[in-house]
């Protein structure tokens, strides 16, 4: 595993991925490259709700600030085990691995992507209504 002193600074971003039919799929990609996978903890949609991340907020939020000593959550590619200082990531893809990040990197993480689904589900993306246009496949 990777140790504290040799991470580099977490950056991430936010998007909607619009498909050919008009399927939506909210999705973030995470920096630097090493880093990518923790995306991941999005590939089932669990953490596309927005009351399943505004609890892993709090939850984060509660181990940053001393009121638990840790705090664990998942999708089924990806485990988060936060404690005060630092998050021990486990991706469950391809080949299992771990790494580390500071608890407070992540819970900054969540909160932008929290942010990000609120401007969503209020319709504040521009150019982007909800919810998502039914599409007609039938030409008259």
């Amino acid at each position: 595993m990777e140790s504290i002193t040799e991470m580099d600074t977490l950056t991430y971003c936010f998007y909607v991925a619009v498909m050919e039919d008009g399927h939506r799929v909210l999705s973030m990609n995470t920096y630097p490259l090493k880093y990518t996978d923790l995306s991941l903890i999005l590939i089932d949609g669990h953490y596309c709700e927005e009351k399943l991340v505004t609890d892993a907020v709090i939850g984060l939020r509660n181990v940053v600030s001393g009121s638990i000593d840790s705090f664990l959550f998942a999708s089924d590619c990806c485990t988060i085990d936060a404690k005060s200082d630092t998050s021990n990531i486990t991706i469950y893809f391809e080949d299992t691995y771990s790494f580390q990040l500071p608890t407070l990197e992540i819970l900054k993480l969540f909160e932008g992507w929290l942010g990000f689904l609120n401007a969503y589900y209020s319709n504040k993306i521009p150019g982007l209504s909800f919810p998502a246009p039914k599409i007609n496949w039938l030409k008259k």
